[in-house]
């Protein structure tokens, strides 16, 4: 890993003070903070050199210093802080810049890059209001100001007329910068928003939901499926006299012998405390049971070993139904795996059953 990667690793690691809220907007306004100081030290420094302005050049470095100070405050958490400072040092200088070149200059179009920043922050809107309301008085003071009196430095008017061309191609470039860049990490938390709603946190297969949209996918396809539904046998025991945790163990063992058991097309998930939910694409009833004894034998014949080294031994009853009778929908195939779940656990469990037993 080289240096520019290990510093982008850093920048973008969340403060451990950072609340879950905070840590939403912590990547977002990092990666708003480089492309601010690369302006500053790319596009507003090198113009004031051209330009001959030893003053410019000063308040732009110190423009740099107050947002190296303020990515060292959203490093150590402060994010509200950092927040402020970032949009009044791009402000600050750029107001500098027009007081000195006049408003020709374009300068004060930076106005409108800060009052962006300000509306992406995690702020009541009554504080973003207020925020953006300051900057733009300010903008509105030093344009009267210039207006009323002139320049520091008066410039040709086509050097003013070029710098505010380039002023706005800036503005508009630095702008679609921001955008990207919150319009890529909402993305990437939006997908891990999705992951995470459709997934079960101890075994990291899919929740509930997760398998249930999988089925209704699988039945509007109108293509064949058959549904594995998997139970524990007497998984309240192995709670009981081993503990929770170890119960947990049993369950990820459980999610590892079923991933390993099925096909990159079928989809399984955790439908219970210990129930499982298997789909399994075209497939008849005697391929879904062939599939389910090799897992049920697998199962048995795998002990979950404990994290202190100790053995558990588990096995499971499975019930198995096909679509193929069952036309009306997902929910009834579910019902009569279920059926053939009970008679599996009726009839001594650690077995498979994939015909529903004649009522006597």
């Amino acid at each position: 890993m080289n240096i520019l990667d290990r510093f982008h690793q850093w920048l973008l690691e969340v403060p451990d003070n950072a609340s879950t809220q905070n840590g939403r907007y912590f990547e977002i306004f990092a990666r708003l903070h480089l492309v601010v100081l690369g302006a500053c030290l790319l596009f507003y420094v090198p113009v004031y050199g051209v330009l001959g302005q030893p003053v410019m050049i000063g308040i732009g470095l110190g423009s740099v210093l107050l947002l190296l100070i303020s990515l060292f405050a959203l490093r150590r958490g402060f994010i509200d802080i950092s927040v402020v400072l970032l949009p009044a040092a791009l402000l600050g200088q750029a107001l500098a810049a027009t007081l000195y070149f006049g408003i020709a200059s374009g300068f004060s179009i930076v106005a409108v890059l800060a009052v962006v920043l300000v509306f992406i922050a995690d702020f009541p809107l009554a504080l973003k209001c207020v925020c953006s309301t300051g900057f733009l008085l300010v903008t509105v003071g030093t344009i009267f100001s210039v207006q009323s009196s002139l320049p520091l430095s008066p410039l040709p008017y086509e050097l003013r007329q070029t710098l505010q061309l380039l002023n706005l191609i800036a503005v508009c470039a630095l702008v679609g910068l921001v955008m990207y860049h919150v319009g890529r990490v909402a993305n990437r938390l939006e997908k891990q928003y999705r992951h995470s709603a459709t997934r079960d946190s101890l075994t990291d297969i899919l929740n509930r939901r997760g398998v249930l949209a999988e089925g209704e996918r699988y039945h509007r396809m109108g293509g064949q499926y058959a549904v594995l539904l998997l139970d524990v046998d007497y998984f309240k025991s192995i709670n009981d006299t081993r503990g929770h945790a170890s119960g947990d163990e049993v369950l990820r063992h459980l999610a590892r012998c079923m991933k390993h058991s099925t096909r990159d097309g079928d989809a399984l998930g955790r439908v219970g405390g210990e129930e499982f939910l298997i789909l399994l694409q075209d497939l008849s009833i005697e391929g879904a049971v062939f599939i389910a004894e090799r897992l049920r034998q697998k199962i048995e014949r795998s002990p979950c070993m404990l994290a202190q080294g100790e053995p558990v031994n588990v096995t499971v009853s499975i019930g198995v139904a096909c679509s193929e009778h069952h036309p009306q929908g997902l929910a009834a195939v579910i019902e009569q795996a279920d059926q053939r779940l009970y008679a599996a656990k009726h009839q001594g469990r650690n077995r498979v059953v994939s015909t529903t037993p004649v009522a006597t």
